[in-house]
């Protein structure tokens, strides 16, 4: 890859860094210990777009930034981790030529399981001093939800915006 690629490539990814943490930080609702926000849109994108390491990175990024500039209850490095995780499983399934519904499904279900449910309410246990199991109870209906809201969003938009983004991208000289 080129200097100019790599210029673009890192260009596109800082506009969806960017999306993300206005996703996250300001179209989301928030409870003490639980959020839910429309940010899996942008993070499946990245996914889908740039693949696992690069969605990966962005997500570290955008949890760093997002912390700065937005944190409210101080930073925490694992949901940095939970971050790089989500990105990494969104990009491993659905950065195909050739996406379908199963690989919307099964990423949309690990990264509900994985990084949302057991990584993110370790974290919170750990950070409330509260047992993981209790927390992890508490937060099942919002993932039950979440994952609803996943498997009718995700493979309703990203089959009709993916082609439209890649033909841009193309469009600008970037491959991908």
């Amino acid at each position: 890859m080129n200097t100019k690629q790599s210029t673009k490539r890192l260009v596109m990814l800082a506009l969806f860094v960017a999306l993300e943490i206005i996703a996250s930080r300001f179209l989301s609702v928030e409870f003490i210990d639980k959020k839910f926000s429309f940010t899996f849109i942008v993070t499946a994108t990245m996914g889908a777009l740039f693949g696992p390491w690069f969605a990966a990175l962005a997500g570290v990024v955008s949890d760093i930034i997002g912390n700065g500039l937005f944190g409210k209850f101080g930073f925490f490095p694992g949901f940095t981790l939970t971050a790089a995780v989500t990105g990494f499983i969104y990009g491993y399934f659905l950065h195909k030529d050739d996406l379908k519904i199963k690989d919307i499904v099964i990423a949309s279900v690990l990264v509900t399981l994985i990084p949302n449910a057991l990584m993110n309410t370790l974290w919170v246990s750990i950070m409330t001093k509260n047992p993981f199991i209790v927390k992890l109870i508490s937060r099942v209906p919002l993932q039950v939800m979440n994952l609803v809201i996943k498997l009718i969003v995700l493979p309703l938009l990203l089959p009709r915006i993916l082609p439209t983004l890649k033909g841009e991208m193309k469009r600008l000289g970037l491959d991908i």
